[in-house]
């Protein structure tokens, strides 16, 4: 299966809306990052800890993937090799920017995310202003307008990658195992660059459900962005339902 489900809350799929930019994609998640951060010490303090808390949640997410765990068998057999995560920088709020879970209340934990994690590497300081909220935002939107509505046969009891990754092409195999090795480097800026590489190669054909790349795209991106992530694998049939609701 793609993701398990955790929640057992009704999910509201109909009204979900990712077009709007004060919408709580991926609020319900921001709440497990926010908390417990140490509020008594300064910002950067906190910054450093939701990044790290971040990486963490990524980390885990993959090594539990029923889908990328296919490929990362097949390409590294004793599993993806153990690397020492750097030490992570702060996040430098900018733009009038003052308080980390009042931005991620505005902006969902999706859009954040991207925003904390790309363009720079985790050692270095991450200065994040609203531009780079915005771009980003635009991007979940065009990923959200090509993936939400996909043709094919809606599958009963969820859709597996198939056993044999041979089912992708070489080229397409080797530019999600790049993704993901470079996740397991802790280069998470780099990932996220080849992944919208990947989209822009994704976005020439339309949505389908019979689709095993596009399936694996969604995958990685559920690692980055678990609300819109699983919203899109459930419209894929991957899920039996999201594991966060609406509200």
């Amino acid at each position: 299966m793609a993701a398990k489900a955790l929640s057992r809350d009704p999910y509201a799929s109909l009204a979900y809306n990712p077009h709007s930019l004060s919408r709580r994609w991926g609020l319900f998640f921001s709440t497990h990052l926010i908390a417990g951060l140490p509020a008594s010490l300064p910002v950067n303090h906190q910054t450093q800890a939701l990044r790290h808390r971040m990486v963490q949640n990524i980390h885990a997410d993959l090594k539990e993937s029923d889908i990328l765990q296919i490929l990362v068998r097949t390409t590294w057999h004793g599993g993806l090799p153990a690397f020492t995560p750097p030490e992570c920088a702060p996040i430098i709020l900018k733009d009038g920017i003052s308080k980390i879970d009042d931005l991620a209340a505005e902006t969902g934990i999706d859009v954040l995310t991207l925003s904390i994690l790309s363009d720079v590497p985790l050692h270095r300081p991450r200065n994040l202003e609203l531009e780079d909220l915005v771009a980003q935002w635009r991007w979940l939107r065009l990923v959200w307008s090509h993936f939400s509505a996909p043709t094919g046969i809606l599958p009963i009891n969820g859709y597996h990658l198939p056993a044999d990754p041979e089912a992708i092409h070489a080229h397409e195999r080797d530019m999600l195992t790049h993704i993901i090795g470079q996740i397991g480097q802790f280069r998470h800026n780099i990932a996220l660059a080849e992944l919208r590489k990947l989209f822009q190669i994704l976005k020439k054909s339309p949505a389908n459900r019979q689709n095993p790349l596009q399936l694996c795209f969604l995958e990685l991106l559920r690692l980055f962005c678990p609300y819109i992530g699983h919203e899109l694998l459930y419209r894929y049939g991957a899920i039996k339902s999201p594991d966060q609701t609406e509200s």
